[in-house]
């Protein structure tokens, strides 16, 4: 009960958890609407999101978990608290895991999850970053002064706001998404993988600017960004040999095979 009586408080009291589940509803609204414009099943996409959700919170809590594991062996318990305690790359990864888990399920193809969530995924993180203003100690990075350090409601010194410097740049992100997606819309693997390509790089730039930068912890997050940025360029170029064959949607999101051989006209 004791347990459960924080879980509860901890909900409603914790900005950044409010946050997280705005910015979630925020990017299941954008997603279905879109689905529903393009005469996709959305209760099939709904399943996806969900499981996408269960997936990224539990792994990104697992992530979060293990620069403190000590504390966390003396009261395993505590791995419940889920209290500023979501790590980003580990939700990615959980999302992908959960909507892949739940894809398996569907008769739904890869490509047509791409073609929903691409811009919308990386406009929910970058909501995110700006409700870091409910809190202004969370937007803050290192110490700096003018013109890049400003000094928010709350704040001693004057630093750089890291989180609103990431939140604009996936703003600028999201709308060059939003132009590939017209160029490749036959391709939409490639708006994908260059949206990912592309938050790696400003997550691990962003990330040198953070309060205890170089730390341990936090330099394996800015690797993990550049990593992320290699193995999606790749993909770009790999994923036609993945999934050869040519596909289509249909109206209900199911998957169609078509041969990627164009039929010879007769001449009469």
């Amino acid at each position: 009960m004791e347990f459960l009586s924080y879980l509860i408080n901890n909900l409603f009291t914790n900005r950044h958890l409010i946050s997280i589940l705005i910015c979630f509803i925020c990017f299941a609204y954008l997603v279905l609407r879109r689905a529903d414009d393009r005469s996709y099943n959305t209760d099939a996409i709904w399943m996806v999101l969900l499981w996408s959700a269960i997936g990224a919170i539990i792994i990104g809590r697992l992530f979060h978990t293990v620069p403190h594991a000590e504390n966390y062996f003396k009261s395993p318990l505590s791995v419940l608290h889920i209290n500023y305690g979501l790590h980003l790359y580990g939700g990615l990864l959980g999302g992908i895991i959960g909507g892949l888990f739940a894809i398996r399920k569907s008769n739904i193809s890869i490509e047509s999850i791409m073609i929903l969530i691409t811009p919308f995924l990386f406009l929910a993180i970058s909501l995110n970053r700006f409700t870091c203003l409910l809190d202004p100690n969370k937007c803050l990075g290192k110490i700096a002064g003018d013109p890049i350090g400003i000094l928010l409601p709350g704040a001693t010194q004057t630093r750089i706001p890291s989180h609103l410097i990431e939140g604009f740049f996936l703003l600028v992100l999201v709308g060059f998404i939003f132009l590939l997606e017209r160029r490749y819309s036959q391709k939409p693997y490639i708006p994908f993988f260059l949206g990912f390509a592309g938050y790696g790089l400003i997550r691990s730039t962003i990330d040198m600017t953070r309060t205890g930068w170089p730390s341990l912890w936090i330099g394996i997050d800015t690797a993990i960004g550049v990593i992320l940025f290699i193995v999606c360029i790749i993909f770009i170029q790999v994923y036609p040999q993945i999934r050869p064959t040519a596909k289509s949607t249909n109206n209900d999101g199911n998957e169609n095979i078509r041969s990627p051989k164009k039929r010879r006209r007769r001449r009469r």
